[in-house]
């Protein structure tokens, strides 16, 4: 199961005389996507309580990196990272959807205690919120989407580096250092994406919105058939003009690494287009048609 991100802005009574989220306002935010993330796993803090369970904090860090403003829409990634049956711990992290920046990482444990603070064994008291709970560790691997930034350049090219046989253009180490400073610039305009997966990239799709195009679409074989592909691709068309145009170049249909892609666009209203070549490898255009205003 993957977990939605909690999501709200941020209000004027948390900003400070700087015009800034004060810091002291984070640790709120933190349990506000940790009671979400329970509520989310089948038990909210309300049904715990009622059955005499609670879970005081034990501890809490944070690293802050970018502020958020008043306004600044927010959502904060919330995953479990350890479980024993008595105690877990959280990571966290709050990502600005304004500016597109990580604006703090922070983590937190707890304990699970009776109402009296005794501590309890969820295992043999109340079976089921221990198997809600081992389930979150069991996926915390969940995939999120964020606009690249040039602190993910290296995990960016790993990737790269992975699947670089089967993309023309991209068959020596000189190729690739060059595509790393092409993948740099489409950063700087906010026209590139990754899908973590466990922290580590497992997709990345890079688009232009002066040519109004996807430029390059790229999935991990180990993470492959997880709808990351999927996931990109809405993405980009987000920030497409849908009114004109909008290309894709791909492989034939006669070529077996165009199976996967050739069916991926078809699936999002993709037509096939004129035959063409790119860095003399045989491709095809595919052209998702301008929406017509009624």
């Amino acid at each position: 199961m993957n977990y939605t991100p909690y999501k709200r802005k941020a209000y004027y009574y948390e900003t400070d005389r700087m015009d800034i989220v004060h810091h002291s306002n984070y640790v709120r935010w933190l349990e506000e996507a940790r009671v979400d993330l329970m509520s989310q796993m089948g038990y909210d803090f309300v049904e715990m309580e009622k059955l005499g369970v609670v879970s005081p904090v034990l501890s809490v860090e944070t690293h802050y990196k970018f502020p958020v403003r008043f306004g600044d829409e927010f959502e904060i990634r919330c995953k479990v990272t350890k479980f024993n049956g008595c105690r877990f711990e959280l990571d966290y992290e709050v990502f600005n959807l304004t500016t597109q920046k990580i604006s703090c990482n922070a983590h937190s444990s707890h304990c699970f205690t009776a109402a009296d603070l005794k501590p309890i064994r969820l295992q043999k008291k109340f079976p089921d919120i221990y198997k809600k709970f081992s389930q979150a560790i069991s996926t915390e691997n969940t995939k999120y989407l964020k606009y690249g930034e040039p602190e993910d350049i290296d995990t960016w090219i790993e990737l790269v580096s992975e699947v670089h046989q089967s993309f023309p253009g991209l068959e020596t180490e000189d190729k690739i250092a060059e595509h790393r400073n092409t993948v740099l610039k489409f950063m700087s305009r906010k026209e590139a994406i990754c899908v973590k997966y466990d922290d580590k990239i497992a997709g990345v799709i890079l688009f232009s919105k002066k040519h109004n195009m996807i430029c390059c679409l790229a999935v991990s074989p180990k993470h492959r058939r997880k709808g990351i592909a999927s996931m990109l691709i809405e993405e980009a068309l987000k920030n497409l003009n849908r009114e004109k145009d909008i290309t894709v170049s791909t492989f034939r249909e006669n070529d077996p690494k165009g199976i996967a892609p050739r069916a991926l666009y078809k699936k999002f209203g993709f037509e096939e287009g004129e035959l063409t070549e790119e860095f003399g490898y045989p491709n095809q255009i595919f052209i998702l048609r301008a929406q017509t205003q009624s």
